[in-house]
């Protein structure tokens, strides 16, 4: 609520001042849905032209939970994004790094979050994403804690690779098994998958799934690589998972924002209904756009859909004297 409130007034903007400190859920909460909720605030905290502002938090809770995107998909996708949205005008540097995994649900996970400016509040220009091009990696990538899930994460790794190959033939396949040997760098034992798609145009699909006691491995490893394929049939440039969090930043972009997606999420549609909330002046428009199939797959009981996302953004942004 506090990046609301500094939008409230929308005809008198200021960013915000920030003071940093260690935040902890004391239980496996997902430090993933907390990084989406705190690095816009960050991003447009007050500062100086002429000043490096430097902001650092630990977060303490789940990295790898039920229901919400990984550190992977994180460090994997989401910071891919925001590089991508921030440019090289802003001189913005976020550095998020993974200390120790904490699984669900025990959690006790930690991130280390760095963001340097040196030009005051962040400004991202309006930003496209809708040219999906062509498919050209599949990625899967296990972790692994040094304890009782090893051979249900070998299970979850080979169905994948299996599924992959027979969803996404004659598609290059990078391939990764890792296995925390450390006990210093997982919390409690757990296993956790993210698959990808890379297209020849840079953008970056992804899908995770987080075993457990009662997890089955191979179904797990299934659902999330046919999640993946809808991604890619739908040729989209944005995934399900990260639809949602692109929200926020084309509400506060100065210019207008377009991004292709596959069918819209509840939690996307809930996204732009609060922005619409904030500020009417603001325009989502949502329309449907035809599907090409080219990366259609053996799989095809129905027929993709694919939206583009456009947004009007603002006008302009109020940056501090510091």
């Amino acid at each position: 609520m506090c990046l609301w409130s500094c939008w409230f007034n929308k005809h008198e903007t200021k960013p915000l001042t920030v003071k940093a400190k260690a935040r902890s859920y004391r239980t496996a909460g997902s430090i993933g849905l907390l990084l989406q909720s705190i690095v816009p605030v960050l991003l447009f905290s007050e500062g100086s032209y002429d000043k490096v502002i430097e902001t650092s938090i630990r977060l303490v809770g789940g990295t790898d939970v039920d229901f919400a995107p990984t550190l992977d998909f994180y460090l994997n996708v989401f910071k891919v994004y925001l590089t991508r949205m921030l440019g090289s005008r802003d001189h913005t540097v976020i550095s998020p790094v993974l200390n120790r995994r904490g699984y669900f649900p025990a959690g006790g996970g930690a991130v280390t979050l760095d963001i340097y400016r040196n030009n005051g509040a962040s400004v991202i220009p309006g930003f496209t994403f809708v040219e999906h091009g062509n498919l050209r990696q599949i990625g899967v990538s296990v972790y692994v804690s040094q304890g009782v899930f090893k051979s249900r994460a070998k299970q979850c790794y080979n169905t994948a690779l299996e599924t992959v190959r027979t969803e996404f033939p004659r598609i290059e396949i990078k391939e990764e098994f890792n296995v925390i040997s450390d006990k210093s760098q997982c919390f409690r034992d757990g296993y956790n998958i993210l698959v990808t798609a890379l297209t020849d145009t840079g953008y970056i699909l992804a899908q995770n799934a987080v075993g457990g006691k009662g997890t089955d491995p191979e179904a797990m490893a299934r659902d999330a690589v046919i999640r993946l394929q809808d991604d890619v049939r739908a040729e989209a440039c944005v995934d399900s998972q990260m639809q949602d969090q692109l929200i926020i930043f084309m509400f506060l972009a100065i210019g207008s924002s377009k991004i292709k997606t596959g069918s819209l999420t509840m939690h996307t549609k809930t996204a732009i209904h609060i922005c619409n909330l904030f500020d009417d002046e603001v325009k989502f428009e949502i329309r449907e756009v035809t599907c090409s199939e080219k990366d259609s797959t053996p799989r095809q009981n129905s027929k993709p859909k694919s939206f583009i996302i456009e947004c009007s953004g603002r006008q302009g942004f109020y940056r501090g004297d510091g």
